[in-house]
């Protein structure tokens, strides 16, 4: 079963978990406050996630509470799903009803052994910096 790490707690194990060659990161970026279709995937994402191999790492970023993982980079619609293999983007992909089901989708990215062609939008080297975090304010 697949730890979900928080970006703003984990850094530090989500950078060692990332830094290998072959690890895979599955991330979601949405906006819960203000995409229904977001809030709605979200309750299955986390599900195929808790039950996912250790070996992978799940992440979900919302857009405006993540912006220093997520940087410059803002999709054009939401929800969207990247999965990562080392530095490789396997898949980017916005999630809708053509998409097919979440599940699939997420099966051919673990499946697939090359990069899709899409540009890397940085995120997965943002979360590779393990100390990016101020110390906690007391």
């Amino acid at each position: 079963m697949s730890e979900q790490l928080d970006p703003w707690h984990d850094a530090s194990r989500l950078a060692a978990r990332l830094a290998g060659d072959d690890a895979l990161l599955i991330l979601a970026i949405g906006a819960e406050q203000w995409c229904a279709r977001c809030r709605a995937l979200r309750p299955a994402f986390d599900a195929i996630a808790a039950a996912a191999p250790d070996s992978e790492t799940w992440l979900w970023l919302d857009i405006e509470d993540h912006t220093e993982f997520i940087g410059d980079y803002f999709p054009e619609n939401l929800p969207v799903l990247l999965a990562y293999r080392g530095e490789r983007v396997l898949l980017h992909r916005l999630i809708d009803d053509r998409a097919g089901p979440l599940d699939e989708l997420l099966a051919a990215a673990r499946a697939w052994p090359a990069a899709d062609g899409s540009a890397d939008p940085g995120i997965r080297r943002r979360l590779l910096v393990a100390d990016w975090a101020p110390a906690p304010q007391r």
